[in-house]
């Protein structure tokens, strides 16, 4: 599987031999270089999320990305997006709880929207929410766009 080093712009193999950039890899891409697979989608009481398997069109690395938008609070918007391993990606199979548990495994992500004010960041650990609340919102709201 490939990696990108958090903090860097370099991949490797799991030998840690470096492998060719790709556009895939800056935080900041365009959605232009992807092809998308809706995994769920949900619209609640003006909250959107959407769950989607993205395939880089150029080196074909999977990642999976979530959304979030509040329809009443435009500056609520956010997203977050990692690599998927190949194990993990069985479209007809992969479900809300699954992808929940693969954001829960990162080990490094990118994240972004107009809550965090930038179009696009690196983390270093999975994603974690700020409050119990939220975490339940996601999980509640992910659940049911299954």
């Amino acid at each position: 599987m490939s990696v990108l080093h958090p903090n860097s712009s370099t991949w490797g193999n799991e030998d840690m031999s470096i492998l060719e950039y790709c556009d895939c890899q800056d935080q900041e891409c365009g959605r232009d270089i992807f092809e998308f697979i809706n995994v769920g989608s949900r619209s609640s009481e003006g909250i959107y999320v959407t769950l989607d398997l993205w395939c880089c069109r150029e080196c074909a690395t999977m990642w999976l990305r979530y959304t979030s938008e509040d329809e009443n609070r435009p500056g609520w918007g956010k997203w977050y997006r990692g690599l998927i391993a190949d194990e993990d990606i069985d479209v007809d199979g992969l479900t809300i709880e699954k992808a929940l548990g693969v954001m829960a495994r990162w080990e490094w992500h990118m994240y972004g929207g107009a809550y965090y004010r930038t179009s696009g960041e690196r983390s270093v650990g999975p994603v974690t929410f700020r409050s119990e609340e939220e975490a339940e919102l996601a999980e509640a709201d992910l659940a049911e766009a299954a």
